[in-house]
């Protein structure tokens, strides 16, 4: 952290914990203009390559103005990575009626229809597959469980194909499928994320990542150097926080 914050590195990459990779990003890196926490986000789901979701795990309890400004972030990651233009945000809740949701979602409801984000109102689970939004919101609970429901479930599918096709397709072809679905249902194991929201390009690998995970972790990395995330990250907060103080 400390090479990246005198400049003579350009990212941090870490497959430590998370919660300490963080902590010790925000004390040495700072936070971007405007932001009270940083989050994790990025594209999760193979299945659902162009789909970004904030907040994957890192704050457990947020109001509905910190899920505004980690859907800021998320639509700079969309823009910036994933190379879509004007992202469609949308809230995570258990119906698409504005009326749906806990009090958390209702409030961020309103706080987000009056932003200046393209935000198309409130998507359920299945939406994650459907292109209905390209950036979904939730808080860090919940994206927490997505992720390891996803992981869990990569991980018990791979055994039932391999039972289920035995039978009918050769062996190596049994085996090239499962790699693929679990690969498919485990991406951050392969390519790792940045952290979202602080003074410099972080990465955060899987704790149980293999030598490929490190890799692919270090080769993100590079290309969101490249991409100049964390510039977007900052410009994206700017735009946010100026619409706020026009709107006031």
């Amino acid at each position: 952290m400390r090479l990246v914050q005198l400049g003579d590195a350009d990212m941090v990459v870490s497959m430590g914990s998370t919660g300490a990779t963080m902590a010790t990003a925000v004390m040495a890196l700072g936070l971007l203009e405007g932001l009270e926490r940083p989050c994790i986000g990025g594209n999760f789901l193979g299945v659902a390559p162009n789909t970004t979701v904030v907040d994957l795990g890192s704050n457990v309890d947020c109001r509905p103005s910190l899920l505004l400004n980690f859907a800021a972030l998320g639509v700079a990651f969309s823009r910036r990575r994933l190379g879509i233009e004007n992202p469609r945000v949308a809230l995570l809740s258990v119906g698409e009626e504005s009326s749906k949701g806990n009090r958390q979602v209702q409030e961020s409801h309103t706080l987000f229809r009056e932003s200046h984000l393209n935000f198309v109102g409130n998507v359920e689970g299945m939406d994650f597959f459907t292109g209905k939004a390209d950036v979904i919101v939730c808080d860090g609970f919940i994206g927490n469980i997505l992720i390891k429901f996803a992981e869990g479930l990569g991980s018990a599918l791979v055994p039932y194909l391999h039972h289920r096709l035995s039978a009918v397709l050769p062996g190596e072809q049994v085996q090239q499928i499962g790699e693929a679905l679990w690969t498919t249902m485990n991406l951050p194991r392969t390519m790792g994320g940045p952290l979202f929201g602080v003074n410099g390009l972080v990465m955060i690998g899987h704790g149980s990542s293999t030598a490929t995970g490190v890799a692919g972790a270090i080769n993100t990395g590079l290309l969101c150097h490249r991409l100049e995330l964390v510039e977007g990250f900052r410009q994206e907060l700017a735009e946010l926080h100026r619409a706020v103080v026009r709107e006031t």
